[in-house]
């Protein structure tokens, strides 16, 4: 409807996918219709270039990661602190991070399996200064089990999403810091893509690291992607 609340970009993303589900249940003869697909042709609300222009997420610089390093680290939100670690040192997103478990965590890399694409399922090394955020979130661990969750006290919302409240903190922060809408964590992709590619990796590197499919059928559809070795010099 036209007061809905959600952006022209999420409503198409939800259609899609009923789209696709109706089709499937009429393939399978579990719909007792052939009518048309509701689904297609639904027309969405445009986007105005000025709203366009709002979504667009820009990256911080260098000097801005460091600003909001010493206001993370200042305060006491533990939690915070390490999402932003995993966020500078990976490239990840924030859901992929605060989904890991502590089967995730190996000598030298992390295991993604909360990607919201089949190409962020990945594993990315461990840069050396990340390290030491891994050792004490495994420490401080209150299970120890396998299936705990590394970022240990947080707290999952209805739909299962465990980044809301400490996203939240991060979205005040960096307001208090003088970041407007344009920047939000997801802008720290950005600025690692950024980093990456201006020391010289290679995009086929940077994507197997941020988990960015591959538009090429050579890399995207045949390759098994980059090596362990590729990405550890990359990231460091």
């Amino acid at each position: 409807s036209e007061d809905c609340s959600l952006t022209p970009r999420t409503v198409r993303s939800h259609i899609l996918p009923l789209r696709t589900y109706w089709t499937w249940m009429l393939d399978n003869e579990l719909l007792a219709t052939s009518n048309a697909n509701p689904f297609d042709n639904v027309k969405t609300p445009k986007v105005s270039s000025k709203d366009a222009a709002k979504e667009v997420r820009f990256s911080y610089e260098i000097e801005d990661i460091q600003k909001l390093d010493a206001a993370v680290g200042s305060g006491d939100d533990k939690m915070l602190k390490a999402l932003f670690a995993f966020g500078i040192y990976t490239g990840a997103r924030r859901e992929e991070i605060t989904q890991l478990k502590l089967s995730d965590i190996t000598k030298d890399h992390i295991k993604i399996h909360a990607a919201k694409t089949r190409a962020g399922n990945r594993s990315v090394p461990i840069h050396p200064q990340l390290r030491p955020v891994i050792d004490a979130l495994i420490a401080n661990n209150p299970s120890h089990s396998p299936d705990s969750y590394l970022l240990f006290d947080l707290t999952a919302d209805r739909d299962g999403k465990r980044s809301v409240q400490v996203g939240k903190g991060f979205s005040r922060l960096k307001t208090k810091l003088g970041f407007d809408d344009g920047h939000d964590f997801h802008s720290i992709r950005k600025t690692v893509s950024t980093q990456l590619e201006q020391a010289g990796v290679s995009e086929g590197i940077s994507a197997d690291i941020v988990g960015h499919g591959k538009k090429t059928m050579t890399y995207g559809l045949y390759s098994g992607g980059s090596s362990m070795e590729q990405k550890t010099a990359a990231i460091n």
